[in-house]
């Protein structure tokens, strides 16, 4: 998003986590998470990482956000990506949870394909959980959803953050897919398969 984390100017990396910290931070006296904020605006993982380094509620100095920014890029310890299976009757419902990109598609693939062998009658895959989705994510859902229409099984999908539907809706596929609202509770009694 801001590029503060490579950044080589101390006083460009400075502005750069100032921008992104008043973002935020305007966006928390509203009530909402930063965290999601900036991830909805497109913040780096790394940046993300950056920005849970600030006190939430005191103002940092200049000097405190050019450290901050100046700090090396490592890699942030990313949330391992699961996907929940819950079958009721010959409803299924699939509940996957960290990052669905190239990595991690194979493992959500591989769940629904074996889903769809048990002859489910409906696919329902909850995306709520989903922290981002990139092109890999979206084709893996217009698959999904073409193999459902030539089977004959329902596949319906539940909506996700806007950093998940963001892909969706750049790439007109938004209106391509059967979503449906969110259930009011679910206590789901799942298999797990992990990336």
């Amino acid at each position: 998003m801001t590029g503060s984390a490579t950044t080589a100017d101390p006083a460009e990396a400075g502005q750069a986590a100032r921008e992104l910290v008043d973002i935020v931070t305007r966006a928390q006296r509203f009530g909402f998470c930063r965290l999601r904020v900036a991830t909805a605006l497109g913040a780096s993982p790394h940046e993300l990482a950056l920005l849970e380094l600030i006190p939430s509620r005191a103002s940092p100095s200049h000097q405190e956000l050019v450290d901050i920014a100046q700090l090396s890029p490592e890699p942030c310890a990313a949330r391992p990506f699961v996907v929940q299976c819950e079958r009721v009757g010959r409803e299924h419902r699939v509940r996957p949870s960290g990052e669905l990109d190239v990595a991690t598609a194979p493992t959500l693939e591989r769940a629904l394909r074996a889903i769809e062998l048990t002859g489910a009658q409906r696919i329902i895959l909850d995306l709520r959980d989903l922290s981002f989705m990139d092109s890999t994510g979206v084709r893996l859902l217009l698959r999904a959803n073409q193999r459902a229409l030539a089977d004959g099984h329902e596949f319906r999908l539940i909506a996700g953050s806007v950093a998940v539907q963001r892909p969706l809706q750049m790439t007109a596929t938004l209106q391509r897919l059967p979503f449906i609202a969110a259930p009011v509770a679910t206590v789901p009694r799942a298999l797990k398969y992990a990336a």
